[in-house]
């Protein structure tokens, strides 16, 4: 993705917005000394009230306001490595609620093993998509830009204190 696209797409973090559906969100949290997980909970993101909707979106969209390999980090996958990233994120796409949890919790692990924290952390994960119109807005006609148009399939990952 280039900064046009990530400008494009932080433009959608809004509460209430058709072209950006956010399905799920899970929350892995960590303990400092250990490194260990000890709490994970998972909810359907419209479960939430509006008032943490508007928390997790407003951190996201901070998020993807970043600099590139600042606040932004472009993953390098290796394709012919066992437990493959990439791999781990596509089916975290494409499977239900309970697969989805499984695939993230191996890419904490993943995480867990090149970091020791010195902080308690929370990594947070929504599954999501976005939907781009095909066509530029026409005043004149009868159809709609929203009529057609691009999904995209999204995982987003942050971690805080």
């Amino acid at each position: 993705m280039n900064k046009k696209d990530i400008a494009q797409i932080r433009k959608q973090f809004k509460i209430n917005n058709d072209l950006l559906k956010i399905s799920d969100i899970f929350n892995v949290y960590i303990m400092k000394e250990s490194s260990d997980i000890y709490h994970h909970q998972s909810q359907p993101f419209e479960m939430l009230d509006q008032d943490q909707q508007e928390l997790f979106l407003n951190n996201f969209k901070k998020l993807l306001a970043g600099q590139l390999d600042e606040k932004l980090f472009e993953l390098k996958f290796q394709r012919d490595a066992e437990n493959n990233s990439q791999l781990i994120l596509h089916q975290g796409l494409l499977s239900d609620v309970e697969g989805w949890k499984e695939q993230m919790l191996k890419i904490v692990g993943k995480m867990l093993l090149n970091q020791q924290y010195e902080m308690d952390i929370v990594i947070t994960f929504i599954r999501g998509e976005y939907l781009k119109p095909t066509k530029r807005r026409n005043e004149e006609s009868e159809i709609s830009e929203r009529d057609t148009v691009y999904s995209h399939p999204f995982i987003l990952c942050s971690l805080n204190n």
